[in-house]
């Protein structure tokens, strides 16, 4: 998912600079590698996601629907994650109630067959 979001990032930034160049220097990385990057992801999906021949550059209509869809899959896996979070967090709160549960009753036998 980091890849995901990574590239979610370099989309965002050259719609909101409107061009790679300028991107390519607000997330301090060269022109070429970011151009490269865009292109290899088109080239894997079969679709043109920037129209570059426009100023400032523009999102396709499928480049926005691939955004857009991105975007709500990387906000229902951070969803999911943040619930297993929360899941494990009650998780270890039980097992650590358990836990002192069971030393305290042991310190209470320990102590009933000291007297």
């Amino acid at each position: 998912m980091k890849d995901t979001t990574q590239f979610l990032t370099y989309l965002r930034t050259i719609i909101s600079t409107g061009s790679v160049t300028a991107a390519a220097k607000r997330l301090y990385i060269s022109q070429p590698y970011l151009s490269r990057t865009i292109s290899e992801h088109e080239r894997r999906l079969g679709y043109r996601l920037l129209a570059r021949d426009k100023r400032p550059i523009a999102l396709t209509a499928i480049g926005v629907q691939y955004v857009r869809t991105l975007e709500q899959l990387n906000n229902q896996y951070n969803k999911l994650m943040h619930d297993l979070e929360k899941m494990a967090d009650v998780k270890r709160q039980q097992k650590t109630q358990k836990d002192y549960k069971e030393w305290k009753k042991q310190n209470q036998n320990n102590e009933t067959n000291s007297d």
